[in-house]
C-alpha cells in the first residue's frame, strides 16, 4: 500500500474517532441537563365519588314534570394528590333549570388530597316531560386547565333558591320537651 493512502486512512479513522467522542459527550451532557429540570409524573386517573341522598348508584335523578330540587352533592377525592375538579352534568331534557347555590362550595376549583367538598345544586323541571340529571365529575392536575368531556358547566342559578323543597326527611325523636 502507498504511504500517502496509509496516510488518508489514518486521519480518517482518526476524525471518525474524534467526531464520535464529540458527538457522544455533547448528547450525554445535555441528556443530563435537561433532565435536571423535569418533574416526575405519575399516570393514572384521578377518581372521585359522588354521593348524595337524591342519587341513585349511577349518580343520577329523575324528575317529573314540574318537579324540582335541591342536592347537597358531596364530591370526595379518592386520590393521593390534591387536584383540580368540576362537577357536571348530562340531562335527557336541555330545557330544565340546573344551577348552584353558593352558601356551599363551587361546582368547579381545587380538593386536596382525600378531601371533600360539598356542592348545592338546584334542579327545576318546568317541561311537560319526565327528565333525568346525571352528575359526572373530571378532574386534572392544578396547574393545568379542565376541559369536560361532554356533558354541560354548572352556572349559579338565579332563581329563589330558598323555594325548592329538599325532597328530604328528618326524623326526631319526640320528648315531649320543648
Amino acid at each position: 500500500m502507498d504511504r500517502k493512502k496509509l496516510i488518508y486512512i489514518g486521519l480518517l479513522l482518526i476524525l471518525t474517532v474524534i467526531v464520535s467522542i464529540t458527538y457522544f459527550s455533547y448528547a450525554f451532557f445535555t441528556h443530563r441537563d435537561e433532565q435536571s429540570g423535569k418533574l416526575n409524573i405519575v399516570t393514572g386517573t384521578l377518581d372521585y365519588k359522588l354521593s348524595s341522598t337524591l342519587l341513585d348508584n349511577t349518580n343520577s335523578i329523575t324528575l317529573a314534570s314540574g318537579e324540582k330540587a335541591r342536592l347537597n352533592i358531596k364530591i370526595e377525592s379518592l386520590n393521593e394528590i390534591a387536584s383540580k375538579y368540576e362537577l357536571f352534568y348530562t340531562t335527557t331534557n336541555n330545557e330544565i333549570e340546573i344551577g348552584y347555590n353558593t352558601n356551599h362550595d363551587l361546582p368547579t376549583g381545587t380538593i386536596n388530597k382525600d378531601g371533600t367538598k360539598m356542592v348545592t345544586v338546584i334542579i327545576k323541571n318546568k317541561t311537560e316531560s319526565q327528565a333525568k340529571v346525571t352528575f359526572v365529575v373530571e378532574g386534572g392536575f392544578t396547574n393545568n386547565t379542565l376541559a369536560i368531556s361532554s356533558g354541560s358547566h354548572l352556572t349559579e342559578y338565579q332563581g329563589n333558591y330558598c323555594e325548592i323543597a329538599t325532597n328530604t326527611a328528618y326524623d326526631f325523636d319526640y320528648t315531649g320537651d320543648v
